[in-house]
């Protein structure tokens, strides 16, 4: 009796007394332009009950201007399972009442406008909380734009969206950067042998393939804060570790020497051996690279490299990772289902995007090109002829016609045979810098 009490003074189904307890009006959700900047807000920024909340809200109201009775019964299915098994509703449960009238209508194959009502204001005194402090924010961003919120009709909305993004995406911004700040101290985090275990789990199933969406995040995470850690090279062991596994995968019960002599060369030139700057592209002790270096150049130039050839580096890197993993581990437990499915968006994609703007901003070329006009010389003086020539063999030739004209026949009556200059080299294309 306790607890129904309790949901009846905290969620109650009128309109009014929502709009009493929660602050911002009821009707803003039903706007489809506010709605959506709430949506967007909250796929970013909250749990991922809340989004199952939302998400829920929005099928409900398709489902009442639709009145399909399939999706009617979809969505109330789907609302019951939430019942049962959504910590969303472990304080908040749904009235026992509700419930039981909406089981009643699905066993019966139809759901009534009451019950959808119902089970809408139901949704939104769930969401109140949460949309009470997303509105209590965008007010005050809209009046530092200059506009007073409570002088909007609800259909005056719709005009201000691009208003409502700029404010709702500087809103994102800020929640996510103090989100960022309480996380800056465990970035790193003490690891137990249940993230060493679930790190070598993750890259055996990345180096089967391509990277899963939670490694690549991983990478994305140590390109964060790798630099803050003072440890610009920490990406790269993580890519060490893949590729030593996937170096390890290629032995089978008839290894490919050649095959796995290549790999071990790719391993050294990459990250031991480096043409780029540091040479070596992995932080770890001076003597433990070296002897890495030393037996892979030993296997190279005796036999087919063993399978625990780069073993001891491995171990070393892979143990420079762990407390990273465990602080990443932590940090996308809190993370949305859909952030989490979504790709991150890592450096060479950024620079990608940034040689691309410059290509996209530059103007368009002309497509006819004018040579220079050509000196005029005097009918009297007779101009040099070239024939430029191209083979496989010596590539492009430049041939003076002149010099055969007056050329003698040879003994067989042939005219001079025609002489080939050196190898013509055009002059150099100039460089053109592409950033």
């Amino acid at each position: 009796m306790a607890s129904s009490n309790l949901h009846s003074s905290r969620h109650p189904h009128d309109e009014e007394d929502f709009e009493t307890l929660r602050g911002p009006p009821s009707e803003l959700l039903q706007s489809r332009a506010v709605f959506n900047i709430y949506r967007r807000l909250v796929q970013d920024t909250e749990t991922a009950e809340l989004q199952g909340v939302l998400e829920l809200l929005r099928q409900l109201e398709d489902c009442q201007v639709g009145k399909v009775r399939k999706r009617r019964l979809a969505l109330v299915k789907r609302f019951l399972a939430m019942d049962d098994a959504h910590s969303v509703l472990a304080l908040n449960p749904v009235p026992k009442d509700l419930g039981k009238k909406l089981r009643s209508e699905w066993t019966n194959g139809k759901i009534s406008d009451t019950s959808l009502e119902e089970m809408g204001s139901y949704l939104r005194s769930l969401l109140g909380e949460s949309f009470g402090r997303f509105w209590e924010d965008m007010v005050e961003g809209l009046e530092e734009c200059g506009i007073d919120p409570s002088q909007v009709r609800a259909e005056g909305w719709s005009q201000l969206q691009p208003i409502l993004y700029a404010v709702a995406s500087k809103l994102i911004r800020r929640r996510l950067k103090k989100r960022r700040a309480k996380m800056k101290h465990t970035v790193r985090a003490q690891p137990t042998a249940d993230d060493k275990a679930s790190l070598s789990r993750s890259l055996e199933l990345a180096a089967e393939g391509w990277p899963t969406l939670e490694m690549l995040h991983f990478l994305k995470y140590l390109q964060t804060y790798g630099p803050l850690e003072e440890l610009p090279l920490l990406e790269n062991h993580l890519h060490f570790c893949l590729e030593v596994k996937k170096f390890k995968n290629a032995y089978h019960d008839v290894p490919d020497k050649t095959l796995l002599q290549k790999k071990a060369w790719i391993i050294r030139d990459c990250f031991l051996t480096s043409k780029l700057d540091p040479s070596l592209q992995l932080a770890m002790e001076e003597d433990l690279l070296q002897r890495t270096i030393e037996a892979v150049e030993k296997s190279l130039n005796v036999h087919t490299p063993p399978p625990d050839l780069f073993h001891e580096l491995h171990e070393a890197v892979f143990a420079s990772l762990l407390p990273f993993w465990a602080g990443f581990r932590k940090m996308w437990t809190t993370r949305s289902p859909a952030s989490a499915k979504r790709p991150p968006v890592l450096r060479v994609q950024h620079l990608l995007k940034k040689r691309r703007a410059l290509f996209d901003r530059e103007e368009e070329l002309e497509k006819t090109f004018h040579l220079p006009p050509l000196s005029e010389v005097p009918r009297s003086q007779k101009l040099p002829r070239f024939t430029y020539t191209f083979s496989i063999g010596k590539g492009l030739a430049l041939k003076d016609d002149d010099s055969t004209e007056d050329a003698e026949p040879d003994s067989d009556g042939a005219p001079g045979s025609r002489k080939m200059s050196e190898v013509f080299q055009l002059p150099p294309i100039p460089e053109v810098a592409l950033a």
